[in-house]
């Protein structure tokens, strides 16, 4: 099945926060749908690539916008 609580269980069983969730309708094609997602992490990270692997194989389309590194408190460059 290619629903949204399968795609969103693989990320929350990886233990993956997902900060946005969004949906737009396909242009054209009633009843289905796009869903853009932010989530933290690195996707470099074990979890993460495994969790979009599964989400490639589980989808008919995925595609990653891009990736945005965020400062965290024990980061020396803040000083």
């Amino acid at each position: 099945t290619r629903c949204l609580i399968s795609m969103t269980q693989n990320i929350c069983d990886a233990q993956i926060n997902i900060v946005k969730l969004e949906s737009r309708q396909s242009p054209g094609k009633p009843w289905e749908y796009f869903f853009n997602a932010d989530w933290e992490g690195n996707i470099v990270e074990y979890r993460h690539k495994k969790t979009l692997q599964s989400l490639k194989k589980n989808t008919l389309f995925l595609r990653i916008l891009g990736a945005i590194k965020i400062s965290g408190k024990n980061d020396k460059s803040l000083e």
